[in-house]
């Protein structure tokens, strides 16, 4: 290998952090659907209901897997969920989960626990009514050893001119990510707004419809009262007429 050391390609993998360990119920329409994205091409697996063990879930992903030719494995690590994608190389990745099944699986119920997905660190935020209505927000791996300033030497000047020059490039990388996320972080106010703005207007309109309701209620009552009102005196009179001709008789 002309003294060169081979380096072995990982492949990509997704864990999330529930712990697993005893198992899952899975509900139809509640927590059965996962889609995600392999190289850009998207899969759905659809579970079966039912009660599951760990050992029971983590097969019966596997099956769905492997029906859908999804070319991802399931497995555990801690007992939380790891899926991996079969080819390793970083051209080849799993990403944009979505799905009711997503939450369950991969996110800790726990109070305290952030949900947070590890490899590779994305959040989809559901935004809308729409299954389209989404915010997808991927989170840099910010280690020392990610922006390059884990083993920094000023020994020397030309080690601290290096060093410098490392951590002048992991500032800017820094600061890159934070502006993304502050984009992010704007796009989710406004849409805060908006759904504040929409609920005030649904509110509002539910109030008129109800207003509306009452108004035509009452004018059926008035209505009817009108009605039998009438059939009273009409009734009256009619027998007021006998008496009247039997009076003339007399």
């Amino acid at each position: 290998m002309d003294g060169q050391e081979g380096v072995i390609e990982q492949s990509f993998k997704v864990t999330g952090n529930r712990d697993l360990s005893n198992g899952l119920m899975i509900e139809e329409g509640m927590n059965d659907s996962l889609s995600f994205l392999v190289d850009d091409v998207h899969k759905t697996i659809q579970l079966s209901e039912g009660t599951y063990t760990s050992e029971e879930l983590i097969d019966e992903i596997n099956h769905r897997l492997t029906e859908k030719n999804a070319g991802v494995s399931a497995s555990y690590s801690d007992n939380r969920l790891v899926f991996r994608h079969h080819t390793a190389g970083e051209n080849h990745k799993i990403s944009q989960f979505s799905g009711n099944a997503f939450t369950s699986l991969f996110f800790s119920s726990e109070k305290g626990k952030d949900a947070v997905l590890t490899e590779p660190n994305q959040v989809q935020f559901q935004i809308g009514a729409n299954s389209g209505n989404s915010i997808s927000l991927h989170f840099m791996n910010t280690e020392t050893t990610a922006i390059g300033v884990d083993s920094l030497s000023v020994i020397d000047a030309p080690n601290r001119k290096g060093a410098l020059s490392k951590i002048d490039k992991a500032i800017e990388m820094i600061s890159s990510e934070r502006s993304t996320i502050g984009v992010i972080q704007n796009r989710l106010e406004y849409t805060i707004n908006n759904l504040s703005t929409y609920s005030e207007n649904l509110t509002a309109a539910e109030s008129r419809i109800r207003d509306l309701d009452m108004a035509r209620e009452i004018m059926a009552q008035t209505k009817n009262s009108i009605l039998t009102q009438a059939s009273q005196a009409m009734l009256a009179q009619s027998n007021q007429i006998p008496q009247g001709v039997l009076q003339l008789l007399r």
